[in-house]
């Protein structure tokens, strides 16, 4: 009977261990990260929208200097998923014209986890634009997309990428009342801790 209970306490320890570390280290995507997922979204869309697949398909990128880096991701994803690419138009291939027009990274809210607990900020990334798929008839899709979760406020510089502008965002001020609250709170310790020290001093 001992031996089962420790057991059962060795594995729900190793259970609560594991479980802690994973929430612990599970890394944060980066905004770049869900822009990325965004664009092979629009290129499932492509793919569906597609009525031959074995055939071959010439791209014309108009991504301009913002989002050049949403080309590769854009050829990567459908070479990957066995469409024949090719950079240059071709007689007698499919073409489709990918545009995006649109990106965003906004916080539109800073809030605690708890009380006097950590800051934290709600993300909003999207991402918006259009594709023509020229073949035997020319069909026009637009598209548009949003990722909303909750990120750590003192983490926004790493989801963030320097070399993107599009990937930053405005960062909210803190709550009013949080900011006011916490000095309160610090200022009423100290107050107990000496008024406690001169109690016992005088016991």
């Amino acid at each position: 009977m001992q031996f089962n209970t420790g057991r059962k306490f060795y594995l729900f320890f190793s259970l609560f261990i594991l479980t802690y570390c994973a929430s612990n280290f599970a890394q944060t995507k980066s905004n770049l990260d869900l822009f990325y997922s965004m664009v092979d979204s629009s290129a499932a869309k492509i793919i569906k929208s597609s009525p031959d697949t074995s055939k071959a398909i010439s791209i014309e990128l108009n991504l301009g200097t913002n989002y050049s880096v949403f080309g590769n991701r854009l050829i990567g994803y459908l070479s990957a998923h066995g469409i024949n690419i090719s950079l240059k138009t071709n007689e007698g291939e499919s073409i489709l014209r990918y545009v995006v027009d649109h990106t965003n990274v906004s916080y539109p809210e800073m809030f605690r986890n708890g009380f006097l607990g950590t800051y934290y900020v709600k993300r909003k990334v999207s991402l918006s634009g259009n594709f023509i798929l020229s073949n035997f008839k020319t069909k026009s899709e637009n598209f548009s997309y949003s990722i909303t979760d909750t990120v750590k406020a003192d983490g926004i510089k790493e989801i963030e990428n320097a070399a993107f502008p599009f990937t930053h965002g405005k960062i909210p001020a803190e709550p009013f009342f949080s900011s006011l609250l916490e000095p309160a709170v610090a200022i009423g310790a100290a107050a107990t801790a000496v008024v406690l020290f001169f109690t016992i001093r005088s016991k």
